[in-house]
């Protein structure tokens, strides 16, 4: 028997056109795509792009500011052996430098891996060449706003796609796909990467991700639906505690990439019809919060000081060991259960658990959306796209299938419903 989240798809396929369209999804791609260029190649997720996408690509191009060690070439000799190429240089040149490095090596599908805030360089120097796909993992709203609207500047086609990783990207893909439940008011959803174990130190937090990154969420806004409404919500309020795998943490609101999931839904006016509720809220473990409000309350974030406090934080806490990176939608009617989406990755001797989350995610959508551009047949795609969009209404899967594409690319997510 179907389960009732495959029971609605929107507007829908022929059956047996969908479900030809989804074999064909599921079933591992033996296409490449050329030259990839990796922005931030020499980073953590850099790195992890390379090894999860090493099938996907001819070469890769390795574009850092940072100069590589003889462990850096190691890793890609090894990885990608005779299929890599480094180049350096500083990033506050501009995009000469990265534009160059793409034209140079005929690039066709260029990944940023680097901070929100470089993201935009890569953005541009992608858009200069004219078969060059552009994706990233970014999570800034403002950034966003800037690629969308130097890309509404070109008529070239090709696939220009942001917020491609674990969170934004997957999670939103769930979330808005889950938003057609036909019954559903209140989605509840908690994301985050955290250490394994809770850390002794001020900050009861060990990085995951890049720090920088993270701490640049818990500044500015962002939008929930409450009341049936758009509301917006500033970073670190709607604190509450929550259980998890027996234990007890803390989840709040971040800047988490996630505005523009929110003005979609509330868009949709058939949704909104019966929509009360849907808000993401980030868990930590129980003290960040506490830690991170004070230092936001005293100033420590403002603009004129953000990026000399993050640096320091950035030094003074080590990276976590082992961490988990976790996600869980819940879908309620009159507060009476429905169905839940859970997923979790933890590290082991070779990745993070965020690097794993993150990777997946993004293999898995670069992939399918390379498929769709180069397809013969429907749906072919090219242009500016959020992933959600993408997979929850071009694919127009449900999130059993949405879930059954994850399980094929090794993640490790369950549902369950009443």
């Amino acid at each position: 028997m179907p389960c009732i989240l495959d029971r609605y798809r929107g507007r829908c396929m022929l059956k047996r056109v969908f479900y030809l369209h989804f074999h064909n999804l599921t079933r591992g791609s033996p296409m490449t795509f050329g030259t990839c260029a990796v922005f931030g190649g020499l980073g953590a997720m850099g790195k992890g792009a390379v090894i999860f996408m090493k099938d996907m690509f001819e070469k890769f191009v390795i574009i850092d500011e940072r100069v590589p060690t003889d462990g850096d070439r190691i890793f890609f000799e090894k990885t990608v052996p005779g299929r890599f190429e480094i180049m350096t240089e500083s990033f506050t040149d501009g995009t000469d430098f990265i534009a160059q490095a793409l034209k140079m090596h005929s690039v066709s599908v260029c990944i940023g891996t680097l901070p929100s805030r470089w993201q935009i360089l890569g953005a541009y120097a992608a858009l200069r060449q004219h078969s060059c796909h552009y994706f990233d993992l970014g999570a800034d709203n403002d950034v966003l706003m800037e690629q969308r609207e130097i890309f509404s500047k070109t008529n070239r086609e090709k696939i220009f796609m942001p917020f491609c990783g674990f969170d934004p990207g997957i999670l939103n893909i769930l979330v808005l796909s889950a938003t057609k439940h036909p019954i559903c008011d209140s989605i509840e959803v908690l994301v985050g990467g955290f250490p394994a174990q809770v850390p002794e130190n001020a900050l009861c937090h060990e990085w995951t991700f890049n720090p920088t990154s993270t701490l640049e969420t818990y500044r500015g806004e962002t939008c929930v639906i409450e009341n049936g409404k758009l509301t917006l919500k500033s970073a670190l309020t709607g604190y509450s505690n929550i259980s998890y795998e027996h234990r007890i943490m803390g989840a709040f609101y971040t800047n988490c990439g996630n505005i523009q999931l929110m003005e979609k839904i509330a868009t949709n006016t058939s949704i909104m019809r019966r929509l009360k509720t849907c808000a993401i809220r980030s868990i930590r473990h129980l003290g960040h919060w506490e830690a991170i409000r004070s230092m936001a309350e005293g100033g420590l974030f403002d603009d004129d000081v953000f990026k000399m406090n993050a640096q320091k934080l950035a030094k003074a806490y080590p990276h976590a060991k082992n961490d988990i990176a976790f996600m869980r939608i819940i879908c309620k009617k009159n507060s009476n259960f429905l169905a839940r989406i859970e997923w979790s990755e933890t590290s082991d001797k070779d990745f993070s658990a965020m690097q794993k989350a993150t990777m997946k995610s993004t293999t898995l959508i670069v992939q399918k959306a390379l498929e769709c551009f180069y397809a013969d047949t429907s749906p072919r795609i090219s242009g500016f796209m959020m992933p959600e969009t993408f997979v929850s209404e071009t694919l127009n899967l449900s999130p059993n299938n949405i879930i059954r594409l994850m399980q094929a690319f090794g993640m490790n997510v369950r549902m369950s419903v009443t």
